[in-house]
């Protein structure tokens, strides 16, 4: 998978370094605001939150301002227009039924966003083939998450449970679907983005394979910015070519330690960047870390917490305000 995704990028978009393993690289010198086309752009399977379905196009996952035409047959999923509609029927066929079963109904959006796109991926991974393409390649690369939580596993048995919804499994036995499908719920925890809206609320998940591949750093060099459901990864300081490109996975305004811990607890990595590896100081020698813990204690005190923990990491928030498994700033 790793040679089908370098012969995607063979102009010295990826690099495998030792030590950080799969690398995002520029291929040539980038200004601050250049968007990085290798690793932007539409989604592999994308699908809106459960609570935001009637105000976003299943498709683009854009608000238009007008009123969406709705589904006739599952009445759950909406569209801006007939072109967004056709477009999306080859995704939405297998999934309509259970929609307007209600079987997803209770499930809060996280899990229920999950179980949609690992449907609509493994779908279409299932029509590649043994010939994928080079999207198909990157999806195939996403790295597996190491162990399965009881949550990822009773997922996929949900999937599994939903007739239609999982294309034909790999083998024949009878857990293959819902192990298939735990495996890749289990890998959208470190792969996935939550699809945010003009004012940063995670409004859908999607699945970026190409975008995955960029690494993490406190003191990033990328940021992420959506148009509906298309991604833009884009330079915020100059990019020598062959300099790796990173983004954060998580709120930069976390101290070190609690990044860290962040870091450690989520994606299994001790973060070794610049920025924690030596924290910075204003002038004067005023720690930022200081700073920010003391910020974050009297936000909570005003809040009427008592502890300064932060969630920080892949939890977002819907518009709802439910806490959500994505990220954001990446909201990954």
């Amino acid at each position: 998978s790793f040679f089908l995704v370098y012969t995607r990028m063979a102009d010295n978009w990826l690099q495998s370094v030792p030590g950080r393993g799969r690398c995002a690289v520029a291929a040539k010198p980038l200004t601050p605001g250049t968007v990085v086309a290798r690793f932007s752009g539409l989604p592999y399977a994308a699908c809106p939150l459960p609570s935001q379905r009637d105000r976003l196009c299943a498709r683009c996952l854009r608000s238009p301002g007008t009123k969406l035409a709705r589904c006739s047959k599952c009445k759950w999923a909406h569209y801006c227009g007939s072109n967004c509609q056709r477009a999306d029927w080859a995704a939405h066929k297998h999934e309509c039924a259970v929609l307007s079963s209600g079987k997803l109904d209770g499930l809060a959006d996280a899990p229920a966003a999950d179980i949609l796109l690992a449907g609509r991926c493994l779908r279409r991974r299932h029509a590649a083939g043994s010939s994928p393409d080079g999207d198909d390649a990157c999806f195939d690369a996403l790295e597996p998450a190491e162990t399965l939580s009881e949550s990822d596993c009773a997922l996929g048995s949900l999937a599994a449970s939903l007739g239609g919804l999982l294309p034909p499994a790999a083998t024949p036995e009878a857990t293959a679907a819902a192990q298939a499908a735990a495996k890749l719920i289990g890998t959208f925890t470190r792969n996935n983005f939550g699809v945010l809206n003009d004012m940063l609320s995670v409004v859908g998940a999607g699945c970026y394979p190409a975008a995955a591949l960029l690494n993490h750093s406190c003191a990033p060099n990328c940021v992420l910015a959506f148009d509906g459901c298309t991604l833009e990864i884009r330079t915020v300081v100059a990019v020598e070519a062959g300099g790796e490109l990173t983004h954060s996975y998580v709120d930069l305004c976390l101290c070190t330690k609690e990044r860290r811990a962040t870091l450690s607890e989520r994606y299994g990595f001790a973060c070794t960047c610049l920025r924690c590896e030596a924290p910075p100081s204003l002038p004067g020698g005023i720690s930022v870390d200081a700073l920010l813990d003391s910020s974050l204690e009297a936000s909570v005190r005003g809040l009427g917490g008592g502890s300064a923990a932060s969630k920080g990491g892949k939890d977002g928030k819907s518009e709802g305000g439910e806490a959500l498994s994505f990220g954001v700033l990446a909201i990954r």
